[in-house]
């Protein structure tokens, strides 16, 4: 017997997205006004509403994730979780470096290079 969340087709079915898509939009306009340094101040209490949507979305996340690592196990689950996220991780940060590599070396002078590395590196 399949589970009631499953559909019809056997994919999961679950109406978290799209209070997970406006949790993260509120992050997104938190950062985005101290990022620009307009400060928004609509806040719940004391915890503003980009920290509670924080909180809420890795709640609900967590809710979500929990039947998986039950289901199939530590150890399993890592490894289908693993083989799904890393792929994407890498091809993105390749991209980027490769996409900041180019800006640089267009945009930076030798000096400047060697400068910013030693302040980088630094103690």
């Amino acid at each position: 017997m399949k589970n009631a969340a499953n559909a019809k087709d056997g994919t999961r079915r679950n109406s978290f997205t799209a209070l997970r898509l406006i949790l993260a939009i509120l992050v997104v306009i938190s950062h985005a006004g101290v990022s620009s340094g307009h400060y928004f101040t609509f806040s719940f209490g004391l915890i503003g509403y980009g920290s509670l949507a924080v909180f809420a979305f890795f709640a609900i996340s967590g809710f979500l994730i929990t039947p998986g690592l039950i289901r199939d196990g530590f150890s399993r689950y890592i490894i289908r979780r693993s083989a799904r996220i890393f792929p994407g991780y890498w091809g993105v940060s390749i991209l980027t470096l490769l996409l900041f590599a180019t800006i640089w070396g267009k945009w930076a002078r030798r000096e400047e290079v060697r400068s910013r590395l030693r302040n980088l590196l630094a103690k």
